[in-house]
C-alpha cells in the first residue's frame, strides 16, 4: 500500500458509497481505503431517533482505530464537526486530517450570541500532523473525482 490509510468520511444523509468514485481511483493507485458510512445514515428507512453526535464520532474512531496506524481523515459537509471532534480523541491516530467542503468549528461569529443561537465560523484546514510530511498524501492525480449522487 501506499502512504498512510484513508479513511472517508461523507456528509449527512449519504453513505460510504458517496466516495465510490473517488475510493476506486485512490485504491488504483495503491492506497489503502475505508469509506464509512455514519449510524442512522443507511438504509434510507433505519430509525435515527436515538442517534447522536457521540455515536457519529465514535463511528469515525473506531474506523480511524481499526487502520492500526495514523490515517488520512477526510470528512465532507456535515460530518466535519464529528471528524473535528474525532480528532480531538485520538490525535495520535491520526495523520492529516481533510476537510472536504467543510471545517472544523471554530467558535461562535457573535460572542454575545447565547449557545442556542451561535452559528459557527468554518475554516478549511489541511496540514501534516508533526513528523508525517504532505508527501504521504495522494497525490491531486489519485483524488480528483466527485462525490456519487446516487444511491
Amino acid at each position: 500500500m501506499t502512504g498512510a490509510p484513508i479513511v472517508l468520511v461523507p456528509g449527512f444523509w449519504l453513505g460510504a458509497w458517496a466516495w465510490d468514485d473517488v475510493a476506486t481511483a485512490l485504491r488504483a493507485d495503491g492506497h489503502d481505503v475505508t469509506a464509512l458510512t455514519l449510524p442512522g445514515l443507511d438504509p434510507a428507512d433505519a430509525d435515527r431517533a436515538s442517534v447522536t453526535l457521540a455515536d457519529h464520532v465514535e463511528a469515525i474512531c473506531g474506523a480511524v482505530r481499526e487502520a492500526g496506524e495514523p490515517v488520512v481523515l477526510a470528512v465532507h459537509s456535515g460530518a466535519g464537526g464529528a471528524g473535528y471532534a474525532a480528532s480531538d480523541r485520538v490525535p495520535e491516530r491520526i495523520a492529516t486530517m481533510v476537510y472536504v467542503d467543510s471545517g472544523p468549528a471554530t467558535g461562535a461569529l457573535n460572542p454575545d450570541l447565547t449557545a442556542d443561537e451561535n452559528p459557527v465560523q468554518i475554516t478549511v484546514v489541511r496540514s501534516p500532523s508533526p513528523g508525517r510530511s504532505s508527501g504521504s498524501l495522494p497525490n491531486s492525480r489519485t483524488t480528483r473525482g466527485s462525490m456519487s449522487g446516487r444511491r
